[in-house]
């Protein structure tokens, strides 16, 4: 990696004048001269060897001096790094700005630095005492990505090193109380930071968020409002009034907001980076940002999208006034691989803020949540009276076309795991393609006693690996080399055989209590429509020719319903806060759109499906909806009609469509592929619900 100038009171030369290299912001840490410039190293296109080289600090290194250009910020609530405190500073190049755009995104021009200390105090009683640094963590603002890595201090704390494979450093430091503190701190390698960074498969800055930086400065810099006065002296640009942007609430404060709001905080913060529509645990379901508005997106009454060890056989992600019998709170206390969570960056159990969640989760009334008193419970055992008793009521009484809706709806996650006419999730059994059709006992037993009869093939192997992690899913395949497990997460794992220490074979992924929180005549209703299922003729599920997954905004800040169409693209493209969700066809092949949220609690909706031309022609398809106000074909805009005899050429497509619709009145959305006619392209409809999302 090259090395850079270090001397910044001088020039490098006119090609980095030409590269805006002189940085803005003032100088020192304890104050901010606006207007103050200094000639600075050219932005890299790598990161150096040393942190040094990076020209962020000034003097003696350790005191974590902001140089000439470099700028200390403060977030509302900072994430939990094993007890590590945590120094902030970034910088970028003199004569650009920071961009805030529409919903609250912020873009950083190409050259910006961001950089996080880690340390530990040794003596938390003197917090102005010495201390030892640990980390410092790097992203770097290229033209085409953000280049993330790790600085090791060593051991004299005069430099840090690029940290390449990841380490362990020892630290040891006094508790508040007193209480002597060891602990071997692990350090990520050179692409330990994708793990948490990388969502929707780009890496990108998780704190650097409107909602994060609308607060005061840090302490050391004054009390005005941080992002008004990064405002007013032109580093950035777009600012609305600052009372219209969300706040975060500071976790651990109880002046900033209710515990509920300083709870989900913690868990936006610490979750959220996964647990999103762009995140690794998209296909959990579970989305912990602190904008989510349904309580069951965010874990209440939420049963996991599958069992397996890391719920500890609990049932709900959150038991509302039980935090011992909570997911969330097993999880958030668990230190072991397989159960801990985060999983990657915590080691430590962050004592303050489980007391947080779990104050929030006791607070929590089930009354207020229940879905009536007349529910089902959990199911623990059937006698064959029981058994026959319930096949006997969904004969009697079950209605298929109720149990339709109850099937497809996201709460109960079946189509994470399940696909009909292969549409859906590829981790379970294709409901429409039974090999043995079961009879109606087999599926009461299947729905209420997911574990009592485990089809061959569908049961959870977990393995160790020798790096200490645990892995559960359902075996796809296995060689000499390698093991593949599935699971709804994140898909295929391939594990190198030779790191297997350890295996076994468990139950179903299927979760217990799937329909626990249902009315008993809602169970009848979805095992009758199961149950014609699998019976059904092919030539009644709408096949291949027809769009049967979708992708549905199904939450967004404010001004969505306002937002003028020609706009949307760029929109989508850089905001904060969008929650999006699969939507499937029914059998008929059409989306009821009823079915799909209006984001901004008005009256349109934004639908996206995705298909691959394999051979250019004509589109050849024909859109019904109602209320269709634009579609676009990736970013470009098209009438309905053209999307039946556009040219296109060969390669990947995302179909956008903004309908106008209001709540309670009819309509169905459809698209389906005419039949090929001569010059038509030719098309795939990728109906299978992808691991991963390519929303942004």
């Amino acid at each position: 990696m090259g090395r850079w100038p270090t001397a910044h009171g001088r020039k490098i030369g006119s090609a980095a004048s030409r590269r805006g290299a002189v940085w803005l912001i003032g100088c020192g840490c304890c104050a901010l001269l606006a207007g103050c410039t200094a000639s600075a190293p050219v932005p890299p296109d790598s990161l150096p060897d040393k942190l040094s080289e990076l020209g962020l600090y000034a003097g003696k290194l350790d005191l974590l001096t902001p140089a000439t250009g470099t700028v200390p910020y403060a977030l509302n609530s900072g994430a939990f790094f094993d007890d590590a405190l945590v120094d902030r500073v970034l910088r970028w190049p003199a004569g650009e700005v920071i961009v805030y755009g529409d919903g609250g995104s912020l873009e950083f021009p190409i050259g910006t630095i961001l950089a996080q200390t880690l340390f530990y105090p040794v003596d938390r009683r003197e917090p102005r005492g010495k201390r030892r640094l640990v980390e410092t963590r790097v992203l770097l603002r290229r033209s085409d990505r953000w280049l993330g890595a790790s600085y090791l201090w060593n051991d004299e704390q005069s430099d840090a090193e690029l940290a390449i494979v990841g380490d362990r450093v020892s630290v040891a430091w006094r508790q508040a109380d007193g209480t002597p503190c060891e602990y071997s701190l692990p350090v990520p390698d050179a692409n330990g930071c994708k793990r948490c960074h990388k969502l929707a498969g780009t890496v990108v800055p998780l704190g650097l968020t409107a909602k994060q930086l609308n607060r005061s400065l840090p302490p050391q810099l004054g009390s005005e409002n941080q992002l008004g006065f990064w405002s007013r002296q032109g580093w950035l640009r777009g600012l609305p009034d600052v009372d219209a942007i969300p706040r975060l609430a500071c976790w651990n404060d109880p002046r900033s907001g209710s515990v509920e709001q300083r709870a989900r905080a913690w868990l936006d913060v610490n979750c959220a980076h996964c647990h999103s529509t762009t995140g690794p645990a998209l296909n959990s379901g579970l989305h912990l940002s602190a904008s989510v508005k349904r309580p069951v997106e965010y874990g209440v009454f939420k049963t996991p999208v599958a069992a397996g060890r890391g719920s500890g056989n609990l049932t709900y992600d959150i038991a509302p006034g039980k935090p011992d019998q909570s997911i969330l709170v097993h999880r958030i206390t668990a230190t072991e691989s397989g159960t801990v969570m985060p999983e990657f960056g915590r080691s430590l159990v962050d004592a303050e803020g489980v007391a947080l969640i779990r104050e929030w989760i006791q607070g929590l009334a089930e009354s207020s949540l229940s879905a009536g008193a007349d529910l089902v419970g959990e199911v623990r055992e059937l006698t064959p009276e029981e058994l026959q008793h319930w096949a006997a009521d969904v004969r009697l009484s079950g209605d298929r076309r109720r149990g339709e809706e109850l099937f497809y709806r996201d709460d109960l996650n079946c189509l994470k795991c399940h696909a009909v006419a292969g549409a859906g999730g590829d981790i379970g059994p294709d409901l429409t393609r039974w090999e043995t059709v079961p009879s109606l006992e087999q599926l009461v037993e299947s729905v209420l006693l997911p574990n009592k009869n485990v089809r061959p093939g569908y049961a959870t192997l977990t393995v160790q690996v020798d790096d200490g992690r645990v892995i559960s899913g359902k075996k796809v395949r296995e060689d000499d080399g390698s093991l593949v497990l599935r699971d709804p997460y994140r898909g295929d794992t391939v594990i190198p055989t030779a790191t297997i220490e350890s295996r076994s074979e468990g139950g179903t992924l299927m979760p217990t209590g799937v329909v626990s929180r249902l009315t008993r005549p809602d169970v009848l209703d979805l095992i009758a429509f199961l149950s014609e299922l699998s019976t059904i003729p092919a030539d009644r599920v709408a096949n291949h020719e027809t769009v049967r997954s979708w992708r549905v905004l199904a939450q967004a800040p404010p001004g969505f319903e306002a937002l003028d169409a020609g706009r949307l693209p760029a929109w989508l493209g850089r905001t904060e806060g969008l929650v999006w969700q699969n939507a499937y066809s029914r059998l008929s092949g059409a989306l009821p759109l009823n079915s799909v949220p209006a984001p901004d609690d008005g009256r349109r909706r934004l639908v996206r499906c995705r298909f691959v031309v394999r051979k250019p022609g004509h589109l050849a398809l024909d859109l019904q909806a109602p209320g269709v106000q634009a579609v676009w074909l990736d970013d470009r805009r098209v009438s309905v009609a053209e999307l039946g005899d556009a040219q296109v050429e060969a390669g990947p497509y995302r179909m956008t469509i903004l309908i106008e619709h209001a709540q309670g009145s009819a309509g169905e959305l459809a698209c389906r592929r005419r039949t090929n006619q001569p010059g038509d392209a030719e098309i795939e409809l990728l109906n299978v619900a992808p691991f991963a999302t390519d929303d942004q």
